[in-house]
């Protein structure tokens, strides 16, 4: 076996391709022989949903060795293989390559891995000295002449070989599916790849992040805009590995798709195994508060991101997963018919205490076409969202007892008047008349005379001794206005008992100035 332009190389015996599914990513036409990958689509395995990127690769993974002091290169290729695929979970190779047969004294075992989103291709190279290859036959001296002819001066002793102690070097890459859209950001020993984005109709390639590690010198990576065929490079290499993760993002997810590889490329290597759903908040749920207890019929407020619209996503039938509610609760999904919107009903009781998020997937069910075998046919393009929950105590209600008729109050009577100007009711001093005796003769006699006793008229009013001028009675009731109909009433009595002790008063006078005429005293 000869070297072709600097690189030797084997067809492998019965290399097999395989389509593996991890619990995210499907991989398909992984080379035993080569360590390459075929292809790759974003696809959620346990709920067998198709995502929405896919054409990740053309080939990627390829390894060339080259030893340094010959300048010979050699593309990997296994002679001893072993695997062990859990579908839907993990998938492991362990490929072992040696060009023995061109020189080399050296091994190459090539450890690929799958697992979630990610991919691992980790070298290990072993093994010393590149043997010298021995000189074609008739090029030595013989030391014999002919006659005429100058002998052949004697081959000179081939130089000692050069070894592969110091280690080799290697370059890695491949063709991606974005093709001429392929678009670069380097940093360091890591690169990030993608196509522009662009919403479901034109972006079908996932956003991939690459990081090397290796005990060599790294040469950087060699990835133009515009080319699909990235390379990585180091020198005095024993140990060379490339991490990859796939990153799938739906119709408002490619921004947020280069934010996840490029918050994981630093620590890509510790990331390996997780699964990451497609990015993209297309769905934003109010918030939900609860009282405990307390039964709940309504609809999630929910707002949908326009470019979702625009990819006419809600043109086909939806399926709706929300997972996680509270305890008691439940939900009811429909599709108006017309415009392809969805409707969430929240039903139920909730029954614990607390803060919950609940999870949430739209999503086309039902599409042919699985990359993988299934019984049934998987759903496609997922949507996810949240809702926030929170459920507290309910509020106390207060039931006022009915009310009963009370009875009227008593009246209060008024206060009495206690201005000093106004002076308290006095009961008039009375004063008895004297007995007048008339004469039988109709003159005036005295009382001790002896004559004979007449009848004695006895008046029967009383004289008021001490009466209160008009003057007086009109200035006391001036300075005590009534207040109320009593103290009105109280008023006019006082009034009216002055005007009668006035008459009273006359009269007396009117009475003993006729008992004067009587007794024939001058008045």
């Amino acid at each position: 076996m000869t070297a072709l332009l600097g690189s030797v190389g084997v067809s492998p015996a019965l290399a097999e391709l395989a389509d593996v599914a991890t619990a995210s990513v499907n991989w398909r036409f992984v080379d035993d022989a080569y360590g390459i990958i075929g292809d790759a689509a974003a696809h959620d395995n346990p709920a067998n949903l198709t995502g929405w990127t896919s054409d990740a690769f053309d080939r990627f993974g390829q390894l060339r060795v080259t030893e340094p002091g010959s300048g010979l290169s050699w593309d990997f290729v296994a002679d001893r293989r072993a695997h062990t695929i859990i579908d839907g979970e993990t998938a492991e190779w362990v490929l072992t390559g040696s060009p023995v047969w061109a020189g080399f004294d050296y091994d190459v075992t090539l450890t690929l891995s799958l697992q979630g989103n990610s991919a691992r291709w980790a070298y290990a190279i072993t093994g010393g000295a590149v043997a010298p290859e021995p000189p074609e036959p008739g090029l030595e001296g013989s030391g014999e002449t002919e006659p005429g002819v100058e002998p052949i001066a004697p081959a000179p002793e081939p130089a000692p070989a050069p070894t592969s102690d110091a280690g080799l070097t290697v370059r890695f890459g491949g063709e991606l599916g974005s093709d001429a859209e392929s678009r670069y950001t380097v940093n360091g020993t890591t690169l990030m790849s993608d196509d522009g984005g662009g919403g479901d109709l034109n972006a079908t390639d996932p956003v991939l992040g690459y990081a090397v590690t290796t005990d060599g010198d790294f040469t950087g990576w060699d990835a133009v805009a515009g080319t699909d065929t990235p390379r990585a490079g180091a020198t005095g290499v024993t140990t060379f590995t490339v991490d990859l993760v796939y990153a799938d993002y739906n119709s408002c997810g490619f921004p947020a798709a280069q934010g996840l590889v490029t918050s994981l490329l630093p620590t890509l290597p510790a990331r390996f195994g997780a699964v990451y759903p497609a990015t993209g908040d297309c769905l934003a749920f109010d918030p939900v508060t609860l009282e405990l207890g307390v039964a709940v019929d309504q609809v999630l407020a929910f707002q949908v991101d326009p470019r979702l619209a625009l990819d006419d996503f809600f043109l086909d039938p939806i399926e709706v997963v929300v997972d996680g509610l509270p305890a008691g609760l439940d939900y009811a999904a429909e599709q108006d018919p017309t415009d392809g919107a969805i409707m969430i009903h929240l039903v139920g009781t909730p029954t614990e205490l607390g803060e919950f998020t609940a999870s949430t997937m739209f999503a086309v069910p039902g599409v042919i076409g699985n990359q993988r075998a299934a019984v049934t046919p998987p759903g496609a393009t997922p949507v996810y969202g949240s809702i926030a929950f929170r459920i507290v105590p309910a509020a106390a209600v207060v039931v006022p007892p009915p009310a009963t008729p009370s009875a009227t109050p008593a009246p209060t009577p008024p206060p009495t008047p206690t201005d000093a100007s106004t002076p308290p009711p006095v009961d008039p001093a009375t004063t008895p008349l004297t007995p007048i005796t008339l004469p039988s003769d109709g003159s005036a006699s005295s009382a001790t005379s002896g004559s004979s006793v007449k009848p004695v008229v006895t008046p029967t009013a009383t004289l008021v001794t001490a009466l209160p001028t008009p003057r007086a009675a009109a200035a006391s009731t001036v300075r005590a206005l009534p207040t109320t109909g009593i103290d009105l009433g109280r008023s006019l009595g006082f009034g009216l008992l002055a005007i009668l002790g006035g008459a009273l008063a006359l009269t007396a006078l009117a009475l003993r100035s006729y008992a004067r005429v009587v007794r024939g005293e001058r008045p």
